[in-house]
């Protein structure tokens, strides 16, 4: 159906042009309500950023504190390890030390008990006692 506003219209198209009007009206303020709250929920809150941005940047920081306390952790460990192969080092020649210094003192044992046993069979009279 054509309509024109040169031609006489009747009651009912009238009616109806009022009716879709009106319901065109509630649509397009339903959408504009709708497009409202979407742009409220899409656009970031300045303040919103500049706190995102912040810990952000708080982020970064604590990763690059972690990275400076793992490698002086890891430092820390081959020290340790390297103290502890110097300690294991200087154990083992200390026992060797101490080994070598027992079989001296062993040796000088046995010699002195010999020449103590030499001189007494040669001179009765001198009895030495050695333990």
């Amino acid at each position: 159906m054509e309509f024109s506003l040169h031609q006489p219209s009747d009651s009912g198209s009238v009616r109806k042009l009022l009716t879709d009007t009106e319901t065109l009206r509630q649509i397009l303020e339903e959408a504009d309500s709708l497009l409202q709250m979407f742009w409220r929920a899409a656009l970031p809150n300045v303040e919103e950023t500049k706190q995102d941005q912040s810990l952000k940047e708080e982020v970064v920081s604590l990763h690059l504190r972690l990275s400076e306390k793992e490698e002086a952790l890891k430092d820390a460990m081959e020290r340790l390890k390297s103290s502890n192969r110097t300690k294991d080092s200087m154990e083992h020649f200390i026992v060797s030390q101490l080994s070598r210094t027992q079989d001296v003192l062993k040796k000088a044992k046995t010699n002195l008990q010999v020449k103590t046993q030499e001189a007494s069979a040669s001179s009765p009279s001198l009895v030495v006692g050695v333990s």
